[in-house]
């Protein structure tokens, strides 16, 4: 499929799911004045505040690869995003890799060893106290990584973001470096998002 053709299917489920969205390929929906300094973005955002308020699915590339896979000439993700309140840390939460074993600087542990040895923490404040830092919820998401991956959790102090709600705010991410295409995908992966990032 042609990026046009990803789009409109996008488009389209969320029309069946009746979940409002802003698209770069409809003009009607197009965010003003923040994205047209980004103007060879291609980008489709759910807007999800029916489940939670502020809450975005938001599909974004501005590579010039394709939207099925990243590039080294520009960014491609999807998944949810949301601003949280009183956390002044970035945060970068992934599946641990062989690298990983180079870099102990930054790194947060858990304290469960399993988890430290599946999980890659990264902050840049040694003391982290917050929700979605609970061993519970450390190992809900290593299970979604098992099936989906790379899934990439962050927080971003002052971050951009191309909706104008979120812009300047500190932000959490739940991401994968693709976009998903399928109506079960798109839906497994939000409803399992939300588990991670709403569920206390």
């Amino acid at each position: 499929m042609t990026q046009e053709e990803i789009i409109k299917k996008l488009e389209q489920i969320a029309k069946q799911k009746d979940v409002p969205f802003y698209s770069s390929s409809e003009v009607k929906y197009k965010i003003p004045n923040l994205a047209r300094r980004y103007i060879a973005a291609r980008y489709v955002i759910y807007d999800l505040r029916m489940v939670e308020n502020g809450l975005y699915f938001i599909f974004y590339d501005s590579s010039t690869g394709g939207t099925y896979r990243s590039s080294a000439w520009g960014e491609t993700f999807c998944g949810l995003f949301m601003a949280i309140d009183d956390f002044n840390s970035n945060v970068t939460i992934k599946k641990r890799q062989w690298i990983d074993r180079l870099s102990v600087r930054r790194r947060y542990l858990t304290g469960n060893r399993l988890l430290d040895q599946a999980i890659t923490i990264h902050s840049d404040s040694k003391s982290i106290n917050q929700n979605f830092l609970k061993e519970k919820k450390i190992e809900f998401l290593n299970k979604m990584m098992r099936k989906i991956n790379p899934i990439k959790v962050e927080t971003e102090v002052d971050s951009w973001n191309i909706v104008p709600e979120l812009d300047h705010k500190t932000v959490i991410s739940i991401s994968v470096n693709r976009w998903l295409t399928s109506s079960n995908q798109i839906e497994w992966f939000v409803v399992n998002a939300c588990k991670y990032l709403l569920e206390e």
